[in-house]
């Protein structure tokens, strides 16, 4: 799995290039607007790729791809079950308590667990709040 170095070099690599305010960015993940969500992303690469950085959110953040059979940032897989949503969500919780105050520095992660579809327990209709899960289910 790829660090977080690796993870801005492939960035670098698509040669994309972004608009912020108006004006052309080509930079666009060192850019201050950027810079702290890439960060972020960055960070749980790291995480990912490195147990020594911190055994526990190593643990919560490194799981199976459904696709692959491979192992894959938890950010990442494709959320099929509310065992996923869970898991997912205790992750999250684990990455606001990092040191490196991680997942408030950008939304990237967050907006990637949208669940819609799972379970007609978590969306009753279209517009409708999450079904509530208990704290005991995710600490």
């Amino acid at each position: 799995m790829m660090n977080g170095d690796e993870y801005i070099w492939s960035l670098q690599a698509m040669k994309t290039v972004v608009y912020i305010n108006g004006q052309k960015v080509r930079d666009y993940y060192s850019h201050p607007v950027m810079k702290p969500a890439f960060n972020t992303m960055a960070a749980t690469y790291n995480l990912t790729s490195n147990p020594e950085l911190n055994h526990d959110v190593h643990a919560l953040i490194v799981t199976e791809s459904d696709l692959t059979g491979g192992k894959v940032n938890r950010f990442l897989k494709i959320l099929q079950s509310r065992e996923d949503l869970l898991a997912r969500m205790k992750l999250q919780r684990a990455m606001m308590r990092y040191p490196a105050g991680v997942s408030g520095e950008g939304a990237l992660p967050v907006l990637s667990s949208t669940p819609f579809g799972l379970s007609p327990t978590i969306w009753k209709r279209p517009g409708a709040q999450l079904h509530t899960i208990n704290n005991s289910e995710i600490t």
